[in-house]
């Protein structure tokens, strides 16, 4: 059964309109502390944005205090903020010590809308196994708070995430299940295709389950899984890169100077690209909610990308 997609969610309150992408804060790869981030996006209202529990942990003493603080006061203005299990900075700062015990210590105190649970990057391959291993992971996160809402993180070879994904939506009525973008295939086309036989077997649980790509965050990318049905999405691009607005395309952070009019010329290079750059998410997140909410996003993929990159969409069947 097909059903209408939503429009929006609701988080503790406040809503949350779909599709969205949530601005990524991380110690890894980028130029500024996860503090300073944390500190440039509230100052900004910025919404919706993600930060990691390994980061916050690591901060310790008063700057811990202060990311926290901000996150309650964020979410206060009505932000979606989204806490993330923190494997990610985990893996790559090569951290053996990272354990569920530390992550849902800094979730109790977070004060976030949502959360993902502490994930099993290394499934056991097995439908029944894997989908009890989740709910474990999800209940047990879940029970040390009341404010925020715990997200599974589904983990799998691109054959398995739609029955994968089904089986744990069965179970938990979840307001969002999430996938990592890099499972979904080798290339976008793979990519988007999995994408859509996650969705068409999301549909089959009696009602809408919003889909969220962990690591997405190339803005064609965006309007692609979205197309082929994916709600929500997170990535470091916002502040790694620079965006051509007239384009969509990224490139590299000192570029900016290309791609912007000068309006903020006072303020220091890097800021004004991070401003840039999130007044262009915020847009063009915003016509795809319009797109979405008016039923044309194939339309919106016609208009916005490269006419050969339409044709190959076409000729490889996903459009």
């Amino acid at each position: 059964m097909v059903h209408a997609r939503l429009n929006s969610i609701t988080l503790h309150g406040h809503g949350l309109p779909l599709p969205a992408f949530f601005a990524s804060v991380s110690s890894v790869k980028t130029r500024f502390s996860p503090l300073d981030y944390i500190r440039f996006l509230v100052a900004t209202r910025a919404s919706p944005f993600l930060v990691s529990a390994f980061d916050i942990h690591h901060m310790g003493g008063a700057a811990q205090d202060e990311a926290l603080a901000a996150l309650h006061n964020s979410r206060g203005g009505g932000a979606a903020t989204l806490l993330d299990s923190g494997n990610y900075e985990r893996y790559w700062h090569r951290n053996s010590t990272w354990r569920p015990r530390q992550f849902c210590s800094i979730l109790a105190r977070a004060a976030t809308p949502l959360a993902f649970c502490y994930d099993n990057q290394e499934p056991a391959g097995d439908i029944d196994q894997d989908t009890e291993d989740i709910i474990g992971r999800v209940t047990s996160a879940q029970a040390v708070t009341n404010d925020t809402t715990v997200i599974a993180i589904v983990h799998g070879n691109r054959n398995v995430l739609p029955t994968l994904c089904l089986s744990v939506a069965k179970r938990l009525a979840p307001i969002l299940v999430a996938v990592p973008e890099r499972e979904l295939g080798g290339g976008i086309i793979e990519r988007i295709e999995t994408v859509r036989a996650i969705r068409t077997s999301l549909d089959t649980t009696g009602a809408y389950v919003p889909l969220h790509l962990l690591g997405t965050g190339n803005p064609w990318s965006l309007a692609l899984y979205t197309m082929a049905g994916a709600d929500t999405f997170d990535g470091l691009e916002w502040c790694q890169t620079s965006v051509d607005a007239n384009t969509g395309q990224l490139h590299h952070f000192s570029q900016a100077d290309l791609f912007m009019d000068g309006a903020s010329s006072a303020e220091a290079f890097a800021e004004r690209t991070l401003l840039h750059n999130l007044a262009f998410y915020g847009d063009w997140m915003a016509q795809l909610q319009n797109a979405v909410s008016e039923n044309r996003v194939q339309e919106f993929v016609t208009s916005r990308l490269p006419s050969q990159v339409v044709a190959t969409l076409r000729t490889r069947g996903v459009m």
